[in-house]
C-alpha cells in the first residue's frame, strides 16, 4: 500500500505527540523547546549521513510500494522522519518514566 511506510510511522508517533501536553510531563518536555530540537537534531544528523551512505553504496533500499515517493538526498520523506519522531518517542517515554518513578 502507497503510503504504508508513512502510517506506521504516525501510528507510532501521534499517540506520544498528543500524550506529550499532558499536564503531568508537558512541561518537562516543552519547556525548552529549542532543547528538545537541538537533541533531535544532534541525533538525527548522524543517522541522516550514514542512511544516505549506506543506501548509496546499496546496502538497503526502500520499496517504493510502501513510500509516497518524495525523496530527498535518494532517501524517502518517511526515512528522514523515522528518526525525529523515534528520537520524540523515546524522551517523551524517559519523561514519563521520570515522572511516575519519582520519590513522594
Amino acid at each position: 500500500m502507497k503510503g504504508e511506510y508513512l502510517l506506521l510511522l504516525a501510528l507510532a508517533f501521534l499517540p506520544p505527540f498528543a500524550l506529550s501536553f499532558h499536564r503531568n510531563v508537558r512541561r518537562a518536555i516543552w519547556a525548552r523547546p529549542g532543547r528538545l530540537f537541538g537533541a533531535l537534531l544532534g541525533m538525527c544528523l548522524p543517522f541522516w549521513i550514514w542512511d544516505v551512505w549506506a543506501t548509496e553504496r546499496g546496502h538497503w533500499a526502500f520499496d517504493p510500494r510502501y513510500t509516497l515517493g518524495i525523496r530527498v538526498l535518494n532517501l524517502p520523506l518517511e526515512e528522514l522522519l523515522f528518526f525525529p519522531c523515534i528520537g520524540f518517542i523515546a524522551i517523551f517515554l524517559w519523561e514519563v518514566v521520570r515522572f511516575y518513578r519519582r520519590e513522594p
